[in-house]
Parts: C-alpha cells; structure tokens; sequence
C-alpha cells in the first residue's frame, strides 16, 4: 500500500493551533518614520530652492518683462532755474501697462536723456513713483544737466515748434512688488511728451 501525506495530515491537527494567528500586516509606507525622516527634509529643501528661484530669477525677468511692456507719456514738464548746463525740471506724467500689482518705482542713479539718437543730458530722478491696477502718475522733480549743448540747442528749437517729441530714456531702475525689491533693471524707454 502507498504512503499517502493527505491521510496522515487528517489525522494529525498539529498545525491548527497556527492557523488562527494572523500575522502582523505592515504599515502602510506613509506611516512608517524612515518616510517621514525622509520627506520632511527633502520638502522643506524644495521650499526653499523654489522660493529662491522665485525670488532672484523669475521675479526679475517679470518685472523686466513689465517695465519693458509699460508706456510712459509725460503730459507737462515745466523747466525753472536755467542756467548754460543745468535747469530744474518738473515732469508729470502718466504710466500705463504696468501690471496688475502694486510697485513702488524708483530711479537708484543717473537717468541719460537722448533725443534723436543724440544725448542731450543726464538727470537724478529723486522719490519713488507708484503704480497699481496696471496705471499710475509720475510726478518727477530734478536737476538736468546739459552734456551737449549743441545737440541741446538743436532740440530746444525743435522742442518749441513741435506739438509731441519723443525722449529716449536709459538707465537702471528698481521695482519694488509684492514685498519685495527688485534691483537694477535695465530703462531703455522712448517717452513720449506732449
């Protein structure tokens, strides 16, 4: 007769008294320390690279990016005090495109003044200028001082029979927004001036 395993284990129910133990499921691995030990170092790392990235890389190539979109037209611009190289100059004006956050703008050094490709002087741009909502006025108060007095001569004969010209600004600018300042942009601007 052969040995058959089957009849032996009906007869032997030595195994039974482990069948009823389940055994331990393992956590989940969102429960488990070596996760978290883990996550919590790597997320806050990505904080703080993404907010830096944010911060000094994409918030100044936005606010370049608006400052170049803007449009500036002065609509007055009285001139007092004049003398062979230098006058005060009022400006008031309006800028438009600016975005559809709250700046502070401000000019940091000196602002060059071209007009037909010629530069007729330089100015230091005094206070900050706000804009919101996409507008905001410009009320400039500073001393301009003449560097060619030719090509002044020039404009101020064209500036007297002319109803608009067009003033080239160049220069750095700085921006702040959304609490914080950016520095340095670069003002290449063509303003117009009624």
């Amino acid at each position: 007769m052969a040995f058959d395993i089957r009849e032996e284990d009906e007869q032997h129910d030595e195994f039974e008294e482990y069948a009823d133990i389940k055994q331990a499921s393992r956590p989940k691995f969102y429960r488990r320390r070596k996760f978290w030990m883990f996550c919590i170092p790597t997320t806050i790392v990505g904080i703080i690279i993404a907010v830096v990235l944010a911060l000094y890389v994409i918030m100044p190539k936005i606010a370049q990016g608006l400052m170049n979109k803007a449009n500036i037209n002065f609509t007055q611009i009285d001139i007092t005090e004049p003398t062979a190289t230098s006058m005060m100059i009022v400006m008031k004006g309006k800028m438009t495109d600016t975005g559809p956050f709250h700046a502070d703008i401000s000019f940091p050094g000196i602002v060059t003044v071209s007009w037909n490709s010629k530069v007729l002087g330089t100015t230091l741009i005094p206070g900050t200028s706000s804009a919101s909502g996409g507008s905001g006025d410009l009320d400039l108060k500073s001393t301009f001082q003449v560097t060619d007095a030719a090509a002044f001569t020039e404009f101020s004969s064209y500036m007297l029979n002319a109803e608009t010209f067009v003033w080239h600004l160049s220069g750095k600018l700085n921006v702040k927004a959304l609490g914080h300042t950016v520095k340095d942009l670069d003002l290449e601007k063509d303003i117009t001036v009624n």
